[in-house]
């Protein structure tokens, strides 16, 4: 089955037939809906090589993440890649290992590839290299995650101050008057924006902020311990609640409250970002913020199509995409 032949059933031309495949919007809905039918009855698959060649196209964009088995980027990750699949592309993913040398090596990769564009979760201090890009290779890019450094482009991030900001007040309004926080880094404006917004809603409502109440992590179960260890050491066991980064250090966090016979509310009440599913079977069920992950990814994803299709738009968008609350017992204090 040929290109000619869907054109041939459809009664079009085979220009007419090439454009509604490849999604041009001066074809009429009607027409492209039975061509798109017709090459799927058919199973026709485009020759990608010539359509590439023809067009100046590989049909693949780039996705640079740190980790894949981290939750957050595999749900972005899948959201991408659905998103171009529907319009013919293929998605490439590279490993950072969240390292500067590794993220450039990956970026490096990618253009070897003739990737139309990339969508990059950073680790924030590859602008350097990101500006020679964009001036040299005139590749569309959006990033994910964290911003880059002194760098301005298409951004899609969490509003991380908002969300913690909103964590940070549920627990006052359970009772909490001295509130810990384990954060991620700093250097990283996931990171910092959710240090910000807790920040912000104690100083809202009148709590002082106490640099023995704020600890650092790195996203890990493992720092969630350590961190927890630290905070309790360090407050002498004082605090009725604490807000982790993310819900792998709160995993951590769990771990050492249980260690040391502290039991979640009633002693210390507790959330945490990131909704996995595996957080309605703690004992008990763990505060959360939605799951924006997917809506992360089909945004970037959006942008990315965009560029691609018109590189002629300039304008650079930063998207912050808000949560909502997720209410368990971890935090029901009053109820």
């Amino acid at each position: 089955m040929t290109l000619k032949d869907i054109a041939e059933i459809a009664g079009v031309s085979i220009k007419t037939a090439s454009r509604a495949m490849n999604d041009y919007p001066d074809i009429k809905k009607e027409t492209k809906e039975l061509i798109l039918s017709i090459a799927k009855e058919h199973h026709y698959v485009p020759n990608i090589a010539a359509k590439s060649l023809r067009q100046n196209r590989s049909y693949s964009i780039g996705l640079v993440v740190p980790d894949l088995t981290n939750v957050f980027f595999g749900e972005v990750g899948i959201a991408i890649h659905n998103y171009f699949k529907k319009h013919g592309y293929s998605t490439l993913i590279s490993f950072s290992e969240g390292q500067k040398s590794t993220e450039i090596e990956s970026l490096d990769s990618l253009l070897a590839k003739q990737v139309d564009g990339i969508i990059l979760a950073t680790v924030g201090s590859t602008g350097s290299r990101l500006k020679t890009i964009l001036k040299q290779k005139n590749i569309p890019l959006v990033v994910i995650d964290n911003v880059v450094n002194n760098l301005r482009t298409n951004i899609v991030l969490h509003d991380n101050q908002y969300n913690s900001y909103l964590l940070t007040r549920h627990l006052y309004d359970q009772g909490c008057r001295n509130i810990g926080l384990i954060s991620g880094p700093l250097s990283e404006t996931s990171g910092r924006r959710r240090y910000e917004g807790f920040l912000k809603a104690m100083h809202e409502v009148g709590l002082e902020v106490n640099s023995n109440h704020i600890v650092y992590g790195d996203w890990t179960i493992k720092s969630g311990r350590r961190a927890t260890e630290q905070l309790l050491e360090q407050t002498g066991s004082t605090l009725d609640g604490i807000i982790a980064g993310n819900s792998l250090m709160a995993f951590g966090m769990y771990s050492v409250l249980n260690e040391h016979n502290l039991h979640i509310p009633s002693d210390i009440a507790v959330a945490s970002f990131d909704d996995l599913e595996i957080v309605e079977a703690l004992d008990p069920p763990l505060t959360t913020l939605s799951k924006v992950d997917s809506i992360i990814g089909e945004l970037a994803a959006k942008r990315l199509y965009t560029l691609i299709k018109k590189p002629d738009d300039q304008e650079l968008l930063e998207t912050l995409v808000k949560a909502e609350l997720k209410v368990r017992r971890s935090t029901l204090r009053n109820s």
